[in-house]
């Protein structure tokens, strides 16, 4: 990876990181942990599914790039569209039951304090790695085939989704 697309990368997954705190930090206790109805997660459970996907995400690249693979991987969309397109709440998707929040959240503080974390050691991660990402490829069910460098910014895209979420639910 170039230090050029590393600087990409950390930009959009800061800027989702900030907008996910701004809209938790001004959300009461309360309203954070409350369901906004019955078939919808709570801002808790939003950041608990961030972190579930993200860990799925990093993962799947930890292990797929343990089999050191040669050919480089094109990814189907550049990455303001897969921001665009995963971002965009119009678009309705479950999310697959291994990624549905458990609820082990009882705080913004626990929360915010495991989402900043988190996002350190996907930062760390790419900061050190030497797994060659472009090589590496696997599909999402709507954005198509993706690279292990374009799998960050669906994380992205990702978390920029759930940070409109939780403002909608404010």
């Amino acid at each position: 990876m170039t230090d050029k697309r590393r600087k990409e990368i950390f930009s959009d997954l800061e800027n989702s990181e900030l907008a996910v705190k701004k809209v938790v930090e001004g959300a009461t206790e309360a309203l954070f942990l409350k369901k906004p109805d019955e078939t919808s997660w709570s801002m808790a459970e939003l950041v608990e599914h961030i972190i579930m996907v993200e860990n799925g995400i990093l993962g799947t690249i930890q292990k797929l790039g343990a089999k050191a693979p040669t050919e480089r991987v094109v990814s189907k969309i550049d990455d303001a569209k897969i921001i665009k397109l995963i971002s965009n709440r119009k678009m309705k998707v479950d999310a697959p039951a291994h990624f549905v929040p458990k609820g082990v959240f009882s705080s913004k503080e626990m929360a915010l304090q495991a989402f900043g974390a988190h996002r350190k050691g996907i930062q760390n991660f790419i900061s050190t790695t030497t797994i060659p990402l472009e090589n590496i490829g696997f599909p999402h069910f709507v954005a198509g085939m993706l690279n292990g460098e374009s799998w960050f910014t669906f994380m992205a895209g990702h978390c920029k989704r759930h940070a409109e979420q939780m403002s909608e639910i404010k």
